[in-house]
């Protein structure tokens, strides 16, 4: 099996700029967890319909997250 890596550089990229032709479009993001084994099953499924987005020749990135919330996750659990 390909490593995710070999899979995303054969998806078509898109760059920041050809995203400001199609930003009015709906944005739906829906998250998955999946067995690591499976992803690269879906992203080679994936490529025919969907571009990944190129920046400064990257098409992976890192990003951190901070949530806010109490120890106890009182936030979260008035949320759900």
């Amino acid at each position: 099996m390909r490593a995710i890596a070999d899979i995303l550089q054969s998806f078509e990229p898109i760059s920041l700029a050809q995203m400001e032709s199609v930003k009015l479009m709906n944005r739906i993001d829906t998250k998955y967890a999946v067995p690591m084994a499976v992803l690269p099953l879906i992203l080679e499924a994936a490529k025919a319909d969907y571009y990944i987005q190129e920046i400064d020749g990257k098409r992976i990135a890192t990003y951190d997250t901070m949530y806010y919330d109490t120890d106890t996750l009182d936030m979260y659990a008035r949320h759900q």
